[in-house]
């Protein structure tokens, strides 16, 4: 009798630092997922934590945020965005690097015209 509750007290508290360190990974996993790090990196450390606990919650959570995210990325045409905010900005650079003597009013003239091209691209969307 002795054994057995000694046995159930160890089990318990194993459980409870199981269950700890899992609380524990999820609210890092979490945490990192909200600053929106790399997926790839994230589906990782899911991985870690299903082969480490046995408990798949987190690759679940894990894919069901980067699916969420994925939709939204194409119904908000975030990556479209990007692409016309990088062309903008090296179509900015473009001038300043073929025009090394224009004059502020020259340069902030064309910075202003091409937010104003990246704009109207981005409301035609």
């Amino acid at each position: 009798i002795r054994t057995s509750l000694l046995t159930r007290k160890v089990n318990s508290h194993s459980l409870r630092e199981i269950n700890y360190k899992y609380i524990k990974y999820q609210h890092l996993l979490f945490k990192m997922a909200a600053s929106l790090l790399d997926f790839k990196l994230l589906e990782q450390i899911s991985l870690f934590i299903w082969a480490h606990t046995g408990n798949s919650d987190m690759a679940e959570k894990m894919c069901l945020i980067k699916l969420t995210s994925d939709i939204w990325n194409k119904l908000s045409c975030q990556e479209e965005i990007e692409v016309l905010r990088a062309v903008t900005i090296l179509n900015i650079s473009k001038y300043v690097k073929d025009n090394p003597r224009a004059s502020e009013e020259e340069l902030s003239s064309e910075v202003g015209k091409q937010i104003l091209e990246f704009a109207n691209q981005v409301e035609k969307m």
